[in-house]
């Protein structure tokens, strides 16, 4: 929408100052009675004031970065408050103490540097300026200068194209780059940020499909899987990976991510982030990876997790005393983590005297067998808690009664859970019941105070029906 409108000419008559401070006392009015008003209007109202809202931003926004580079230009960050428009008109005693224009805008304004330099680099790739000599010189990227000045596209938006058009000006000839900047200047005003970046990302691989790879150098010096320790019971990890690396972990995480495979009720239900999602599929994978037996030994022994803690505090039967064990790379755990590995793992006894001796070594013992884990797999058809959808390859065989409190290992006694809802089950605030043959899940009462049973409907949509009021 323009500008314009019969008291369009009344306004540009205002001073600037003046003006300005209107428009900033009427927001701050409108917002104190929009506050207690905005949950009573109706879609269309609301909507209508969002819109506005962020016309106004737009507009506020485009006025932050022509201020800003009006600060630039005449240098104030070095000349402070002396009466000159360039620094080489000062004396030394009196420039400011600030080293750069970004450091003037952080104290100035109480902005952070990143959305200083921001506002720098747009109002230097979008509005003209004048050369040493007083000439005008026109932006850099006049399209997108166009966009803005109409206040169709937020600040953010535009960054995300004039920053992908700085990274291809030094290999893309004019008309390229005139071209793609026509074209993230038609979707800056009807693309979110993310997806103008997309397309950024797209314009620019087809101007220079081989890129610039990573020296050798840089790959010796970044790339891999970098440790940064453990902080509050969260192990710190940092990848540097290829683009095709990415990719493979990317296909792998996002297969818990992916929101077709959940209906809206079952999504509803499900509190995990984003990024816990992620990794509660790449840990299922790399689980899945660990139970088929075919990685790579290691000192002829097939890769496994390997724990050590004493068996009675496995079993919960010590009476005093700080029970504690240790996995083989990351060192001490809390012996509830090492219950819940236990539920689904290969215990192999090794008794040990008081040196660290082996006196006697046992054998495998309480696991599912694998037909029992086929017979659970058939019937669940992936982690049967309700609303998940975390497929049975990344799931593990889950004992209702706890071994350790003499369950069994029986179909009528387990059931497939992926790793979060298998932790989730070890809080021991959920319950399953399987008196039927399936397994039903009890939620507590803070979740539903008549802890009415649920049960997983993703694998037998039929089930789905059959349980529909």
């Amino acid at each position: 929408m323009g500008i314009g409108g019969t008291g369009f000419a009344e306004l540009q008559g205002k001073d600037g100052a003046a003006l300005l401070a209107d428009a900033v006392a009427a927001l701050e009015v409108f917002n104190l009675g929009f506050t207690d008003s905005a949950a009573g209007l109706d879609k269309a109202e609301l909507l209508e004031r969002a819109d506005l809202l962020e016309r106004a931003s737009r507009a506020l926004q485009f006025g932050q970065v022509i201020a800003v580079h009006a600060i630039d230009s005449q240098n104030l960050a070095r000349t402070g408050d002396t009466d000159t428009v360039f620094c080489w008109d000062v004396s030394e005693g009196q420039k400011s103490g600030y080293r750069n224009t970004q450091e003037y805008l952080v104290d100035r304004l109480r902005i952070s540097r990143f959305e200083a330099n921001r506002r720098l680099v747009l109002g230097r790739d979008l509005l003209a300026c004048c050369s040493l000599t007083g000439q005008r010189v026109e932006p850099r990227y006049p399209s997108l200068a166009v966009v803005a000045a109409a206040g169709l596209a937020s600040t953010e938006t535009l960054a995300a194209a004039a920053s992908a058009l700085d990274r291809v000006r030094i290999k893309a000839t004019p008309s390229q780059l005139a071209g793609m900047e026509s074209v993230l200047a038609a979707a800056a005003p009807l693309q979110d940020p993310g997806r103008v970046t997309m397309a950024a990302k797209h314009l620019e691989y087809l101007i220079d499909q081989d890129g610039n790879p990573p020296s050798e150098e840089e790959l010796k010096a970044r790339q891999g899987v970098h440790q940064h320790g453990t902080k509050r019971g969260l192990e710190h990890l940092e990848i540097f990976a290829t683009q095709a690396q990415f990719e493979v972990l990317t296909t792998v995480m996002n297969t818990g991510t992916n929101p077709r495979t959940q209906t809206d009720e079952e999504r509803a239900a499900d509190d995990r982030t984003r990024p816990q999602r992620m990794l509660d599929a790449l840990i299922g994978a790399c689980k899945g990876a660990l139970a088929t037996g075919n990685l790579p030994r290691s000192g002829g022994i097939r890769p496994q997790i390997l724990v050590t803690i004493d068996y009675n505090q496995l079993l919960g039967r010590l009476e005093r005393g700080w029970a504690q064990g240790s996995f083989a790379f990351t060192g001490p755990a809390a012996v509830s983590t090492l219950r819940q590995l236990a539920c689904d793992a290969e215990l192999i006894p090794v008794v040990l005297n008081g040196e660290g001796r082996i006196l006697d070594l046992g054998r495998s013992a309480r696991l599912f067998s694998k037909e029992q884990r086929l017979a659970l797999a058939a019937r669940d058809g992936g982690c049967s808690f309700p609303s998940c959808s975390m497929p049975v390859g990344w799931t593990e065989a889950h004992h209702v009664d706890y071994w350790q409190n003499n369950g069994r290992s029986s179909t009528n006694n387990g059931c497939m859970l992926c790793s979060h809802h298998h932790h989730l089950i070890h809080q021991e605030n959920w319950r399953i019941d399987i008196t039927t043959g399936a397994p039903w899940f009890i939620p507590p009462p803070d979740v539903d105070p008549q802890q009415k049973p649920l049960r997983n409907t993703y694998f037998r949509p039929q089930t789905r029906l059959e349980l529909a009021p």
